[in-house]
Protein backbone atom coordinates (compact mmCIF):
# COMPACT_ATOMS: atom_id res chain seq x y z
CA UNK A 1 0.00 0.00 0.00
CA UNK A 2 2.78 2.46 0.90
CA UNK A 3 4.64 1.72 -2.34
CA UNK A 4 1.47 2.30 -4.42
CA UNK A 5 0.77 5.60 -2.63
CA UNK A 6 4.37 6.73 -3.07
CA UNK A 7 4.36 5.87 -6.77
CA UNK A 8 1.14 7.86 -7.31
CA UNK A 9 2.58 10.82 -5.41
CA UNK A 10 5.78 10.71 -7.47
CA UNK A 11 3.69 10.74 -10.66
CA UNK A 12 1.68 13.74 -9.43
CA UNK A 13 4.85 15.62 -8.48
CA UNK A 14 6.41 14.81 -11.86
CA UNK A 15 3.41 16.27 -13.69
CA UNK A 16 3.89 19.56 -11.82
CA UNK A 17 7.69 19.59 -11.91
CA UNK A 18 10.15 21.49 -14.05
CA UNK A 19 10.99 19.41 -17.17
CA UNK A 20 14.58 19.11 -15.91
CA UNK A 21 13.39 17.46 -12.68
CA UNK A 22 12.60 13.78 -12.27
CA UNK A 23 10.59 12.33 -9.39
CA UNK A 24 10.99 8.60 -8.77
CA UNK A 25 10.08 6.43 -5.80
CA UNK A 26 13.17 4.37 -5.06
CA UNK A 27 11.63 2.38 -2.23
CA UNK A 28 9.81 2.42 1.06
CA UNK A 29 12.20 2.09 3.99
CA UNK A 30 9.91 2.40 6.99
CA UNK A 31 6.20 2.88 7.66
CA UNK A 32 4.80 4.46 10.83
CA UNK A 33 1.25 4.98 12.02
CA UNK A 34 0.28 8.65 12.29
CA UNK A 35 -2.16 9.21 15.15
CA UNK A 36 -3.18 12.75 14.23
CA UNK A 37 -6.31 12.97 12.09
CA UNK A 38 -5.42 16.34 10.53
CA UNK A 39 -1.95 17.54 9.58
CA UNK A 40 -1.12 21.07 8.55
CA UNK A 41 0.77 21.91 5.39
CA UNK A 42 4.50 21.49 5.89
CA UNK A 43 4.21 19.38 9.05
CA UNK A 44 7.32 17.27 9.51
CA UNK A 45 6.38 13.75 10.50
CA UNK A 46 9.78 12.13 10.68
CA UNK A 47 13.38 13.01 10.02
CA UNK A 48 16.75 11.44 10.61
CA UNK A 49 20.31 12.50 9.90
CA UNK A 50 22.33 9.78 8.20
CA UNK A 51 26.02 9.34 7.74
CA UNK A 52 27.17 8.79 4.16
CA UNK A 53 27.75 5.09 4.93
CA UNK A 54 24.24 4.70 6.42
CA UNK A 55 22.71 6.32 3.33
CA UNK A 56 24.65 3.99 1.02
CA UNK A 57 23.61 0.95 3.05
CA UNK A 58 19.92 1.95 3.00
CA UNK A 59 19.97 2.64 -0.74
CA UNK A 60 21.80 -0.54 -1.67
CA UNK A 61 25.00 1.22 -2.69
CA UNK A 62 23.37 3.18 -5.54
CA UNK A 63 24.57 6.57 -4.32
CA UNK A 64 27.48 8.01 -6.32
CA UNK A 65 30.93 8.00 -4.82
CA UNK A 66 32.37 11.44 -4.05
CA UNK A 67 36.05 12.21 -4.11
CA UNK A 68 37.23 13.63 -0.84
CA UNK A 69 39.70 16.47 -0.93
CA UNK A 70 42.27 16.28 1.84
CA UNK A 71 42.19 19.24 4.20
CA UNK A 72 45.55 20.94 4.64
CA UNK A 73 46.09 22.39 8.04
CA UNK A 74 48.60 25.17 8.49
CA UNK A 75 51.18 24.75 11.19
CA UNK A 76 51.51 27.63 13.59
CA UNK A 77 55.10 28.61 14.07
Amino acid sequence: MAHEWGTKLAQQLQEQANPNTRWELVGVLEVYEVLEEHLGSGTELYSRFLSENDARRLHGGILPQHKRTPVRRSQKG
